[in-house]
């Protein structure tokens, strides 16, 4: 009797997970995706008045790759610390706004970067949405920078997107966008 009941629940448990399963597959947007993403970008500091930031760090640019289009950088705050005075180098924290005709992919960034001359820059990136088909997006986008005195950064970046809904047409990535 008790192996009757034995496989009877493990039938039970079986048909239970397969239920909860499906019903959690149908909370997940089939048309969202994951992406693994990475490309290349070029930048140059804006300065006040157009850069309306708090702590007067802007930048605007634009990137290739995966996800092409101009974007912008307003700092909100900036920290130094203890090796500043020795090293240039400062972090910082900003909303970076990246533009693509299937639409607006928004992140908060933290990083460092050297302040003059010769240098680099690195951050994380974490995304916290977007519109189109960022809207509801998630993941990161790591970049590296090299400062090219006075005001130009030339670097690359990569990341993970989670969440992506479809682009209308599969054939028509954000290739070639303004």
């Amino acid at each position: 009797m008790s192996d009757f009941l034995s496989r009877r629940t493990g039938r039970r448990t079986v048909i239970l997970t397969g239920v909860v399963a499906m019903f959690l597959a149908g909370m997940v947007p089939v048309s969202a995706r994951n992406l693994t993403i990475s490309g290349e970008f070029r930048s140059e500091r804006i300065a006040p008045p157009a850069c309306t930031s708090p702590v007067a760090l802007c930048t605007a640019g634009r990137s290739t790759g995966d996800v092409v289009g101009p974007f912008t950088l307003t700092g909100t705050s900036i920290i130094p610390t203890a090796q500043t005075a020795t090293t240039g180098v400062v972090a910082y924290t900003a909303d970076v706004v990246q533009h693509t005709k299937n639409g607006d992919l928004f992140c908060k960034d933290t990083g460092v970067t050297k302040v003059a001359g010769d240098g680099a820059a690195s951050s994380i990136c974490v995304v916290t949405g977007g519109t189109g088909i960022y809207s509801g997006a998630s993941g990161y986008i790591q970049f590296q920078s090299t400062l090219i005195p006075p005001i130009k950064f030339v670097g690359t970046y990569q990341g993970k997107l989670t969440g992506v809904g479809r682009v209308p047409d599969e054939g028509d990535e954000d290739e070639g966008q303004d």
